[in-house]
């Protein structure tokens, strides 16, 4: 920005919600979705980073709570699950990997967010191009991507 200064996102995450698609859990796949919507939105106003709550979901010792954050003790917000439940990491890790790896050290290019699409893009240090396409509907979406220039890629 003008002022020299680095915008962050810091510590958000993503809660328990009423909605069947959640499937009353936080590894629901539409959880992936609402982090990349979060992700693109936040490039997109200018942001120069984001981070999760926590990394990894973590029991709270002599707790056996449960609410909007905890499942049985579990803080239960992080891409990694707490390892007494299951190795496997959840959705969103798989999202948020994709992302960190491919719009690292680059320019980010404000997209649209219109229609339940958010679109964004980022051209690498290298030169090289990442375009992030997030559909929040719940039915497929026809897409159009322009560039001002023509690009040396095939898609």
């Amino acid at each position: 920005d003008e002022a020299g200064k680095e915008i962050w996102l810091d510590e958000f995450g993503q809660t328990r919600n009423t909605d069947e698609r959640f499937e009353g859990k936080r590894n629901a796949p539409l959880n992936a979705t609402q982090y990349a919507t979060a992700m693109v939105a936040s490039m997109n106003a200018g942001w120069q980073t984001n981070s999760i709550w926590s990394l990894a979901s973590a029991l709270w010792m002599n707790s056996k709570a449960t609410s909007t954050e905890f499942v049985d003790g579990v803080l239960d917000h992080g891409f990694l699950p707490y390892l007494g439940n299951s190795s496997l990491p959840g959705y969103h890790y798989y999202m948020w990997s994709m992302i960190a790896n491919y719009t690292k050290n680059g320019k980010v290019y404000q997209g649209v967010d219109e229609n339940g699409v958010y679109i964004t893009a980022v051209q690498t240090d290298s030169g090289d191009w990442t375009v992030i396409v997030v559909n929040t509907n719940n039915n497929d979406v026809k897409v159009s991507i322009d560039f001002e220039k023509a690009l040396k890629y095939r898609f």
